[in-house]
């Protein structure tokens, strides 16, 4: 069970978090068996991630895997 105290912790410390202009890319994969075409996926969403930099977006990439 969690205490008052540790959820106003928890709760001051996300109101000092930032999401704005955060974006993420998501792509959901079945890699298996493993082949040449997931690292062209992989290529592809590093290469989108590069170019939102380009243009100032800070951009994180996240491949969920099956």
């Amino acid at each position: 069970m969690t205490s008052l105290t540790e959820l106003d912790e928890i709760t001051y410390g996300m109101k000092n978090m930032s999401m704005r202009n955060k974006t993420s890319i998501f792509c959901f994969a079945r890699m298996n068996p493993p082949h040449q075409g997931h690292g062209k996926l992989i290529a592809a969403m590093l290469g989108i991630q590069k170019s939102l930099k380009k243009q100032g977006a800070d951009a994180d990439v996240h491949i969920l895997l099956q």
